[in-house]
């Protein structure tokens, strides 16, 4: 389910960035891109304390929530530089938007953690 939600904001993004020009489909896409935004973060709160073991398991959750957060920080201090770069906002958020690449790619590889006992303290 992760995956898809990557997979459609890949798909959603250059429509509402790039190819959406009239209100309307502009609103439909944006309510698209903020499900399929939002979504992704529905596995964190179920799955990601699941791969830590519990001796740990604040401490690495703490850290993959609120490392974005800082990374988005930095995001929005160089969104103007790269706005400028790309030639319009359009272009911009088209290379922001390749972090869904790599959701792509690295989801498959996290384990399944489903029927699994949590792992334990040592």
């Amino acid at each position: 389910m992760t995956l898809a939600f990557f997979a459609f904001s890949l798909l959603f993004t250059p429509i509402l960035f790039v190819w959406t020009h009239g209100l309307h489909l502009l609103l439909v896409f944006a309510a698209a891109v903020g499900l399929f935004g939002s979504g992704q973060m529905t596995w964190m709160a179920v799955w990601l304390p699941e791969l830590y073991p519990t001796r740990i398991r604040a401490t690495g959750v703490g850290f993959i929530f609120n490392l974005p957060r800082l990374l988005a920080a930095a995001g929005t201090l160089m969104a103007g530089k790269l706005i400028v770069k790309f030639g319009g906002f359009g272009n911009a958020a088209m290379l922001v938007a390749t972090i869904y690449v790599l959701g792509l790619a690295v989801g498959p590889l996290l384990p399944e953690t489903r029927g699994k006992p949590l792992p334990e303290s040592i």
